[in-house]
């Protein structure tokens, strides 16, 4: 078993990070200079974006599944 995802914060930013992202092809999941991680960045100004990270989970569930079931 590996982790999904992490919630994560400072007093600046606040994020999603997908551990697996790098294989999630979601062009709203950002590198930056990250090797494996892709993140979903979260303001709090903004709405929650509960498609994106509805569909973000999902996407790494199958690929998650996926990997194991080899």
């Amino acid at each position: 078993n590996s982790w999904l995802c992490y919630l994560a914060a400072n007093q600046k930013d606040c994020w999603i990070g997908f551990t697996e992202g790098i294989h999630l092809n979601l062009p709203f999941l950002e590198a930056g200079d990250r090797k494996q991680i892709r993140i979903l960045r979260l303001d709090p100004q903004l709405p929650f974006p509960s498609e994106f990270l509805q569909c973000a989970v999902w996407a790494a569930i199958e690929y998650d599944s996926e990997k194991t079931s080899h």
